[in-house]
């Protein structure tokens, strides 16, 4: 929805969504081997403690001033680490989110440049998850329609609310849904 809206160009940084998608593709094949060998729990437990203890990295950093570039590692550690998280937990943002952020650009540049990673990478997902038998629940119509229907109310909320924040503000909104996406994780695992 973000990407075929009616307005300016979409400001997608797309060198960094081919390294990341790139290197996100072993990762989603190796997100399947470990959902066969490692529980869901432990799984959730640590990516919640790994995604927070990221959040508290990134906070306790001094912040860069203008923008900083990754190195080709750690560029394609967080693309092997997305692909990972996109087959076992489905919780691929946090990395990309906290890397993506490390680099400061621009608010419109983070939120188009977001959306195509996520569009390719849940596309790669979906697609090694249906070949290796694992889709399972998330592929039933009723979810498919439930995860839609949020997506767009979530698409016209965030909309709205994105014209709101400077950028401070947006980089905080960005900050706190990882730690709330890793608090999430954790809850779930001791649920």
């Amino acid at each position: 929805l973000l990407l075929v809206r009616c307005g300016p160009r979409p400001a997608v940084r797309w060198a960094d969504v081919r390294v990341v998608t790139l290197a996100a593709v072993p990762g989603v094949l190796a997100g399947v081997l470990v959902l066969a060998v490692v529980s869901k729990a432990a799984l959730q437990l640590a990516v919640g403690v790994g995604v927070l203890a990221a959040v508290g990295l990134q906070v306790l950093r001094r912040p860069a001033h203008g923008r900083t570039t990754a190195s080709w590692w750690t560029t394609l550690g967080v693309g092997l680490t997305a692909g990972v998280l996109t087959t076992t937990t489905g919780t691929n943002g946090p990395p990309l989110v906290l890397w993506l952020e490390r680099r400061r650009p621009a608010p419109a540049e983070m939120r188009d440049t977001l959306a195509v990673m996520f569009l390719a990478l849940n596309l790669l997902g979906a697609a090694v998850l249906t070949a290796s038998a694992r889709a399972g629940q998330a592929l039933r119509p009723d979810v498919v329609l439930v995860l839609l229907a949020a997506a767009v109310v979530g698409h016209v909320v965030g909309r709205r609310l994105f014209h709101l924040l400077d950028v401070r503000r947006f980089r905080v909104a960005g900050l706190t849904l990882s730690a709330l996406a890793g608090a999430a994780s954790i809850a779930a695992a001791l649920g």
